[in-house]
């Protein structure tokens, strides 16, 4: 079987990168404990990491927007 790809997007604060994917993937580790933290070479952006666990199937990613829009806009929220 196939690995799958988990992807948190989210906008919101300023954060240190990979705050809340460690957040979030930390509910998912298994009995042993052993995460792995790897460079995110899908987009090719150190900052990013993949994180995963041993055994599992899932591999754990980030994508943080807010940084890309100029200026955030009620009409831009709704869309």
């Amino acid at each position: 079987m196939g690995r799958t790809a988990v992807v948190i997007v989210h906008g919101m604060g300023s954060q240190k990168p990979m705050d809340s994917l460690r957040s979030f993937s930390s509910n998912f580790q298994n009995e042993s404990k052993l995460m792995f933290s790897s460079p995110n070479r899908i987009i090719g952006d150190l900052e990013t990491r993949r994180i995963s666990f041993l055994n599992q199937i899932f591999d754990y990613y980030e994508f943080y927007w807010a940084h890309l829009i100029d200026s955030i806009s009620l009409a831009k929220v709704i869309l």
